[in-house]
């Protein structure tokens, strides 16, 4: 069997499966309904029945349009998604940022370095206080590892712009509350 030949056999298999059969007159190329002798717009004879193949495809794509939009717009509509999960990323998170509400009356500092790791501290207070660890994005959190307490804290993040962060304190066994922590970036 020829390529010509299996193309033709699959081509009639879905005209058959789908009742694509669609017949053109060979004369002005107009359609023409499936059991007509003479061509309804330029009045000549058909004669023996003729399959237009391009014909058949372009019905069978035109039959599948609404499949194919749908299935388009699902895969644009999760492209979007992605890109929007994407911009509560390391990136934007990468920087200095300043608690809003003070901490003991001191300036609570968290700086997030690109490498993974951070450091917070208070700043303008009386005592020394500060922890350094790793951090990481999951799932829309912020994950803190501390390194000298062998412990993570978890923070659902609510909002991340350029200028702002609003985290939730994920509660632990070592801190059951779950409160907001505001903050904005400091400027250099």
């Amino acid at each position: 069997m020829f390529l010509n030949e299996k193309v033709r056999v699959i081509i009639i298999k879905l005209k058959v499966k789908y009742s694509l059969i669609i017949m053109y007159c060979k004369f002005c190329g107009k359609e023409i309904a499936d059991n007509s002798k003479f061509c309804q717009y330029c009045g000549k004879s058909v004669g023996k029945r003729t399959i237009n193949y391009v014909g058949l495809i372009k019905s069978f794509y035109d039959s599948h349009k609404k499949a194919t939009t749908v299935v388009l717009i699902l895969f644009v509509c999760v492209s979007i998604g992605w890109i929007w999960y994407s911009n509560i990323s390391s990136v934007k998170i990468v920087g200095e940022w300043e608690n809003v509400d003070k901490f003991l009356g001191c300036t609570d500092v968290d700086v997030y370095y690109a490498d993974g790791t951070y450091k917070s501290f208070l700043d303008d207070c009386d005592f020394e206080s500060l922890h350094m660890g790793s951090w990481e994005i999951r799932d829309g959190f912020l994950i803190k590892h501390f390194d000298e307490l062998k412990e993570i804290e978890r923070y659902e993040i609510l909002k991340l712009t350029s200028e702002e962060l609003v985290l939730r304190y994920v509660p632990s066994k070592y801190c059951p509350s779950a409160n907001e922590h505001h903050y904005k970036r400091r400027k250099d």
